[in-house]
């Protein structure tokens, strides 16, 4: 917690001078990674956390190897109000499978359709679902787009939940995977999606538009402008495509723990230029 605090503390102080502090102390992470001072924790046992357990990354990605979870609180607890006991949900970007778990617990006469490219990742994420004896997922080691194939998926060197579908040349290393298209593979009604793919959603959700079109379920979504720069679209191209379809949106906001009303005028405005914060928001259907 401190360590995040001194972190956040820094980047707004150097924000502050006219410099992308989120940016500067992600390439100090990363440096500090090549010098060997990331510090490592116990893979061979799982983690518990009340009424689930996870096995975790090497590196600790979510932050909750002492048993307090602090991953995204107010998301966690806003995509969960949502549930019901036979929501159908996306997991789009799964990685070790927190929300996949969190969410199967609770829609016990319902089910989950978890995305995860990786294949070191989508090993934890079957391992996890083993665990917590969860029957009511379906997992997929392939990414989404709007295209069937394969694709290159580019590898942060510690951080699993940071791997891109495109080289904006931050990261070397890399792994083939197969990319399905949502239409072409998901045929039940969907309630509830939860994408989170590092910039690449629009290229995702444009692969799955008859289903947003047909079910108009609710999306929870990561809205990163820079990765959404880098992936070949923009945030007005995705923010556009989501207002076409009939979607308002609404911010998750962890500083103030909200959902706090947004427009896409102030979105737009937002996601002006290639800024490296990123938000998590709400698109609820209501044409």
């Amino acid at each position: 917690m401190l360590k995040n605090l001194v972190v956040s503390s820094v980047s707004s102080f150097l924000d502050k001078l006219g410099v992308d502090g989120d940016r500067v102390m992600f390439k100090l992470a990363i440096l500090a990674h090549r010098l060997g001072l990331k510090g490592k924790i116990d893979t061979s046992r799982p983690y518990r956390f009340g009424t689930f357990s996870m096995y975790l990354d090497a590196h600790d990605t979510l932050q909750v190897a002492d048993g307090t979870i602090r991953f995204e609180p107010t998301e966690t607890e806003t995509l969960l109000a949502c549930v019901r006991p036979d929501t159908v949900m996306l997991d789009i970007g799964a990685n070790m499978g927190y929300y996949s778990i969190r969410v199967a617990q609770k829609a016990t006469a319902g089910s989950v359709y978890a995305f995860e490219p990786d294949p070191g990742n989508f090993a934890l994420l079957q391992k996890n679902l083993a665990l917590n004896n969860l029957t009511n997922v379906k997992a997929f080691n392939a990414a989404l787009s709007d295209k069937p194939g394969t694709m290159r998926l580019y590898k942060h060197p510690f951080n699993v939940g940071d791997y891109r579908l495109y080289n904006d040349g931050d990261f070397t290393e890399f792994v083939d995977v197969p990319t399905l298209r949502l239409d072409d593979t998901i045929s039940d009604k969907i309630d509830l999606v939860k994408i989170d793919v590092q910039g690449f959603e629009y290229f995702v959700l444009k692969g799955g538009y008859d289903l947003l079109k047909r079910d108009h379920p609710l999306v929870i979504s990561e809205f990163w402008p820079r990765g959404l720069y880098n992936s070949g679209a923009s945030p007005a191209d995705y923010l556009r495509m989501m207002q076409e379809l009939g979607y308002e949106v609404r911010e998750i906001d962890e500083k103030k723990k909200a959902v706090v009303p947004r427009t896409y005028e102030e979105l737009l405005e937002l996601s002006a230029r290639p800024i490296n914060r990123y938000t998590n928001l709400m698109f609820h259907y209501t044409a």
